[in-house]
């Protein structure tokens, strides 16, 4: 059995992702998947340890300037 994590930290990359775990399942049901995501991964029952929603930043120095708080909260989980 495989397990793949998924980590989406903007809304266009949860809709992407939950395609892509729709289709993984759908052509191997006993994978593991399991991910850091939003409303469209939850909704396929992928739940996120931790919300990154509101760190969703767009371009090189935004995500730069978020990059110690990200750190910050996956170290905790």
């Amino acid at each position: 059995m495989a397990n793949i994590f998924f980590v989406a930290a903007e809304p266009s990359g949860d809709v992407l992702a939950a395609d892509v775990i729709g289709q993984i399942r759908a052509a191997s049901p006993h994978t593991s998947v399991a991910g850091v995501g939003g409303d469209a991964m939850s909704a396929l029952g992928v739940s996120a340890p931790i919300d990154l929603s509101p760190m969703a930043v767009l371009g090189l120095l935004e995500g730069l300037k978020a990059y110690p708080d990200v750190k910050r909260l996956v170290q905790a989980v």
